[in-house]
């Protein structure tokens, strides 16, 4: 593949983000065209060939949603490689030990969504992150275990766009966020400790394959004052192995 042609698919696949991130009503093309940061005439091009291909369709108000073939692709791809279902018994395991509930995340453009959660066996049930839910990138643990395995032009670009973040989650500024990654990358986990949901502890860790690709984020939370017992190192440390053994199914993707 020519350098032209890895550019081309790389801007899709940035459009494809972008749009995925977007509204559920849609976006229109000078919206795509601002985040992306390409030319408006070029989004205008993509996007109709997009379109052609049904990886996109153009509603009636000009706003271009993800289009069938997105949704058929991915049930061909859930055939060859669940991850949902791979990563259930890992979830189900921190769910009972260190915490009281856990979560598979993936990155969808500039936001998180929940692919997976599994509550464990203590009573009480933490009003948080739900199944299909999305959030802005760094907000959560698992969120910030994403954001801070990006490469830094494009953390920068994703705060720069990210106008979601500031009117639902204010306290999740951008030097918080940048403080956060930072604190992430030295200490190999991250930590949100009540700032989502107050006496709320959560951990998170990332999902790599082979190739030292992001795949994915494992977190787990509880009540603060469940976690007198579990130091966060000891947390962290459950984390990475349970991460670490669904990486080795990546190994037999090959």
């Amino acid at each position: 593949m020519g350098s032209s042609d890895s550019q081309l698919l790389s801007r899709v696949m940035a459009l494809l983000r972008i749009v995925a991130a977007g509204p559920d009503g849609g976006m229109r093309a000078s919206q795509i065209s601002q985040e992306s940061g390409l030319h408006l005439a070029t989004t205008h091009r993509l996007l109709r060939s997009m379109q052609t291909e049904g990886l996109l369709r153009k509603l009636g108000n000009k706003h271009f949603t993800l289009g069938p073939e997105i949704w058929t692709l991915g049930q061909i791809s859930l055939q060859a490689f669940d991850l949902r279902s791979l990563v259930q018994p890992a979830l189900q395991r921190l769910a009972n030990d260190p915490g009281d509930v856990a979560f598979l995340q993936v990155r969808a453009g500039n936001t998180a969504v929940c692919l997976e959660r599994i509550d464990g066996d203590y009573q009480i049930r933490p009003m948080t992150l739900q199944r299909g839910e999305r959030r802005p990138l760094g907000v959560g643990a698992g969120s910030l275990a994403l954001l801070a395995n990006l490469p830094d032009d494009e953390i920068d670009r994703i705060l720069k766009a990210d106008t979601q973040r500031a009117e639902r989650y204010p306290f999740f500024t951008d030097a918080w966020l940048r403080d956060a990654i930072g604190k992430t990358r030295k200490l190999g986990y991250a930590k949100v400790a009540g700032e989502v949901v107050e006496e709320m502890w959560a951990f998170g860790v990332p999902i790599h394959d082979t190739q030292g690709r992001l795949v994915a984020s494992l977190s787990c939370a509880a009540i603060s004052s469940r976690l007198d017992t579990h130091p966060e190192e000891a947390v962290a440390a459950a984390l990475h192995e349970e991460a670490a053994q669904i990486a080795t199914h990546f190994q037999a993707q090959k």
